[in-house]
């Protein structure tokens, strides 16, 4: 089942083609990845489908409604970590909860937290600041940040994906390239082209 359409987008800047016509879906819980070189706009068809970019042409469908803006149901993990610096490991991914859930109590808020301080390897690291981090570190507190959210999908940036697991907060990241026009799933490599 279609979960994430890709529907003919192309995308200029000042009257530059970055790319154009591309066309794919991504099934629920499918696993998609792209390689592309520097400049072949992977971070800009990830910014169009998280909904911080307006594409020039065509359009990106998730769960059968149209993106037009930045969305709860869509979360990125920036490839420059986009952490505050005075706030500790468990400050920055506290700021997320807060967010997506501003409702919770205090408690719920830390245990959630908790939960996912856990679950990206960084138990006993939640007082450090981002600069007693590695990079790695940082974009565990990013991805833990992004999950946080109960979000039912994430995108990572390519420069991201390349830095981290593939699969450390086990939630679909779409990295989708224009230039090969392949990508590698979970289950196997095709071709953009045959799939429906």
């Amino acid at each position: 089942m279609r979960f994430l359409d890709i529907d003919h987008v192309s995308k200029d800047f000042a009257g530059v083609s970055v790319f154009s016509d591309v066309a794919f879906s991504i099934a629920e819980g499918e696993f998609v990845t792209m390689i592309g070189h520097s400049g072949c706009g992977k971070s800009t068809l990830l910014n169009i489908i998280a909904g911080l970019e307006q594409p020039s042409a065509g359009g990106v469908v998730l769960s059968g409604r149209e993106i037009t803006g930045p969305g709860m149901d869509r979360m990125v993990v920036f490839q420059n970590f986009s952490l505050m610096p005075w706030m500790t490991v468990f400050d920055n991914i506290r700021l997320a909860v807060r967010a997506a859930h501003p409702d919770w109590s205090r408690r719920r808020v830390a245990e959630w937290v908790q939960r996912y301080v856990d679950m990206v390897g960084l138990t006993g690291a939640e007082a450090k600041r981002p600069a007693a981090l590695s990079g790695g570190m940082r974009q565990r507190v990013g991805l833990a940040s992004c999950s946080t959210s109960r979000s039912p999908r994430s995108t990572r940036s390519p420069a991201a994906s390349s830095r981290t697991s593939s699969s450390a907060c086990g939630r679909p990241a779409v990295t989708p390239c224009s230039w090969s026009r392949t990508m590698w799933t979970k289950r196997s490599c095709c071709q953009t082209g045959s799939r429906s």
